[in-house]
Order: C-alpha cells, then sequence, then structure tokens
C-alpha cells in the first residue's frame, strides 16, 4: 500500500478531459516518518529508501541513528535480490541483524530507484 500511494496516480474521475492527479511522494513519506533515506552513505545503491519499520529490526539503534554496517548490510542483501533482473518491484528473503529470515519487497519509487519494505506494508 506504501509505495503504490506514493507513485503518481491518475483517475480520470470527469466525464471530460480533466484528471485529478494525487501523489504521496517518498519525501512526504520520510517527513511523515514512514520513511528513512538510506542512501546518503551509499549513493550509487538501487535502494534509497527503508520503511522505518524495517529499519527498527535492528538497523537502527535506539536513538535513531545507524547500526554500525547495519544499512550496508541491507542494502547489499538487497543488490543480491536484484541482481540479473530488470523489474519495478521485488520480493525475496533478508537476514536480518539478528539472524532471523525477513521476506521483504522492493518497488521502484517516485525518483526511479527502489524502497525497501515489509511484505505488510506493500
Amino acid at each position: 500500500m506504501l509505495m503504490r500511494n506514493a507513485m503518481m496516480e491518475k483517475t480520470n474521475i470527469f466525464n471530460n478531459d480533466q484528471e485529478a492527479i494525487c501523489a504521496y511522494t517518498c519525501k512526504q513519506a520520510e517527513e511523515d516518518g514512514v520513511l528513512m533515506f538510506i542512501a546518503k552513505e551509499i549513493p550509487v545503491s538501487p535502494v534509497n529508501y527503508a520503511s522505518l519499520k524495517l529499519l527498527r529490526k535492528g538497523y537502527l539503534k535506539p536513538d535513531g541513528s545507524y547500526a554500525q554496517g547495519g544499512v550496508l548490510e541491507l542494502v547489499l542483501n538487497c543488490m543480491k535480490l536484484t541482481a540479473l533482473k530488470m523489474a519495478d518491484t521485488y520480493s525475496g528473503m533478508i537476514q536480518l541483524p539478528n539472524g532471523r529470515i525477513q521476506e521483504v519487497i522492493l518497488c521502484r519509487n517516485d525518483t526511479g530507484k527502489h524502497t525497501v519494505m515489509l511484505p505488510e506494508e506493500y
């Protein structure tokens, strides 16, 4: 649901050429505390946003700063999911910092890169 709302959506609700346009961008989701920009340290990453719900599973310290190596590990895991494929949406399993296996969804966002999130956030 999050990614679907973050992409530009056009709906013709009138019986003429006028269209109502609504959008919820990654930047707005970041301001709302739903997403966090994670590509500052890794600008070449195909993933530039992550949901805070996912990041709270061990990638962030209690004060909200990155756990050591956490975001890099998340990005590397996401890159493995996207290897050799060109798609707008990916799903797969990654290993969390605590060793547990977690399913994640990667969706192309309004910036042209991907957002990683938990399946229930999609």
